[in-house]
């Protein structure tokens, strides 16, 4: 019996989440960079005042690595990891200052296009808990900040990304003086 039908008759079984959920992790050697390109304050929380700046700010542009070894936020790297589902998603999917990420494809696409999970994840590093974040799909995800006030969002990066080209393109433009090199960093954003 080949793999393709082990997961058909496994999901026939009930354990269609779990299986699922393996199946997309990114396969050995293959890494899955993502990048922080906004941060979105939580819409249940107050705050006083006119906006102050944010110490997650610093993060934009930073890349978390899922590959065989893990490259999280703040440099942190784990050799030894592997994600779980979470029961429950970590923060608010119906939070109205994430509602942008949960826009579905036209009706008449949406069977073949609408690629939401909306699944909570926890990444365990020599089996302790590391990050949790929810997976949106498979180019965005959202990481909640330990005060749960604000989350960051990471999307996907391209293999093949030519952020050194776009930068080439803005300094033509006079929009960039910063170095032109492929990192996506604040300047560039």
């Amino acid at each position: 019996m080949g793999a393709r039908n082990r997961v058909r008759r496994a999901a026939g079984a009930g354990l269609a989440a779990g299986l699922f959920f393996l199946m997309v992790a990114p396969a050995l050697g293959a890494d899955a960079v993502y990048a922080v390109v906004a941060l979105r304050q939580a819409s249940g929380v107050a705050s006083t005042g006119g906006p102050a700046p944010d110490p997650l700010a610093k993060l934009f542009g930073t890349t978390v690595t899922l590959g065989k070894t893990l490259t999280w936020l703040g440099g942190r790297t784990c050799g030894k990891w592997r994600r779980r589902p979470l029961e429950t998603p970590p923060l608010d999917v119906a939070d109205p200052n994430l509602s942008d990420l949960q826009l579905a494809p036209h009706a008449h696409l949406r069977p073949a296009f609408d690629k939401r999970r909306n699944r909570g994840v926890e990444i365990r590093c020599n089996g302790k808990p590391f990050a949790v974040f929810l997976e949106v799909d498979d180019k965005v995800l959202v990481v909640p900040a330990a005060n749960g006030a604000t989350h960051l969002i990471l999307e996907r990066v391209p293999k093949n990304s030519n952020f050194g080209g776009i930068k080439a393109s803005l300094a033509a433009l006079g929009l960039y003086r910063g170095p032109l090199d492929e990192a996506m960093n604040q300047e560039a954003r």
